[in-house]
Parts: C-alpha cells; sequence; structure tokens
C-alpha cells in the first residue's frame, strides 16, 4: 500500500472499510507524460491486496476527462460485489 505522497503536490488518504478492510488512496500526476491518476489500494480483512486505479488518458480523439475521485474509488472498495468481482478476476488469471 502506498505509504503517501512522493511528489509536492499529490495526496494520500486512508480509510478503513466497513468489513474492517484497510485502503489508501493516492493522487498523482507523472510529470513527464502530464498523466494524472488515482490509485486505492486495498488490505481485505483477508489480508489480500487489491487495487482501483482510475486514469485521465484520453480514448483517441477525445478529450482529457478527469480521473474518478478518491472518494468515488473508496465508494467502490467499500462495496462486495466489487471486492467479489476483484477477486474473480484474480482466481480467472491463475
Amino acid at each position: 500500500m502506498p505509504g503517501g505522497p512522493d511528489v509536492p503536490g499529490d495526496t494520500c488518504e486512508r480509510r478503513t472499510l466497513p468489513d474492517g478492510g484497510k485502503a489508501v488512496a493516492a493522487r498523482h500526476t507523472d510529470l513527464s507524460s502530464g498523466i494524472t491518476f488515482v490509485r486505492v489500494s486495498i488490505l481485505t480483512a483477508q489480508d489480500k491486496s487489491r487495487y482501483l486505479v482510475s486514469l485521465d488518458i484520453p480514448a483517441r480523439g477525445t478529450d482529457r476527462a478527469q480521473p474518478l475521485a478518491a472518494d468515488e474509488l473508496f465508494t467502490l472498495a467499500a462495496d462486495r460485489e466489487v471486492l467479489d468481482s476483484l477477486n474473480a478476476l484474480i482466481r480467472a488469471q491463475r
């Protein structure tokens, strides 16, 4: 899980999820590309690491949009169905 911001202007926020898991959100803008991302690192109540990431990379021919906010990713991280889906993806990749 990220320990905190490593670039001036980055932000980091920690929360405890309803099921007892822990989550840390970090917002970062890559200085060379200008791409901004928001990442939530999740440590589930079962000690499994999961991640949610939102980027502002535009689709071809479209304008750059803002990534999801940390609050929006925290809401997804707290949703049992989202975590179950992340777990299913990991099992399917084995």
